[in-house]
């Protein structure tokens, strides 16, 4: 049973049941903050053509919409992001999902996808969008991303 200490990340309580929950929850946590710092330094990423500002860019503009995933209209419309290729590059090297409408799948928000079922763009797990979250709310995320406007409004805006 998930711990009310818990963060919402990816079922881990259930997968790790000897480890008290918030402890493995934050474990995850810590882990998967230490691949977004990573993947903000683009040269360690093979056929990488976005920079840090682009990576955490798309990041933050992930993390303030509302369902954790944006169209891809949207995001390459955002400059700072790079537009399709950067982000395609992003894709490839598993830093971004590309998920198409599925009305079976219950991992993304049906409204995520927009009435037009619109493909959409989102972080590779929940835990990813948990930390991207915190992140944003503490500033961390910095240089362009702090240029972008991701109000939660205005991400709305872009849907």
């Amino acid at each position: 049973m998930r711990s009310l200490a818990c963060a919402p990340c990816c079922a881990v309580c259930v997968v790790m049941p000897l480890t008290p929950p918030a402890a493995a929850c934050e474990a995850i946590l810590t882990s998967v903050r230490g691949e977004i710092r990573r993947a903000s330094r683009p040269r360690s990423w093979e056929g990488s053509i976005w920079t840090r500002g682009n990576y955490l860019a798309t990041v933050a503009a992930i993390a303030a919409s509302e369902h954790g995933a944006l169209s891809c209209d949207a995001l390459e419309g955002i400059p700072q992001t790079g537009g399709e290729e950067a982000i395609s590059s992003m894709v490839k090297n598993n830093l971004l999902l590309y998920r198409t409408y599925d009305a079976v799948a219950r991992d993304v928000h049906a409204e995520a996808f927009g009435d037009d079922k619109e493909a959409v763009y989102l972080l590779p797990s929940v835990a990813h969008l948990v930390i991207a979250r915190r992140m944003r709310e503490a500033g961390q995320l910095g240089g362009d991303a702090d240029a972008v406007d991701v109000t939660v409004e205005a991400v709305q805006d872009l849907n």
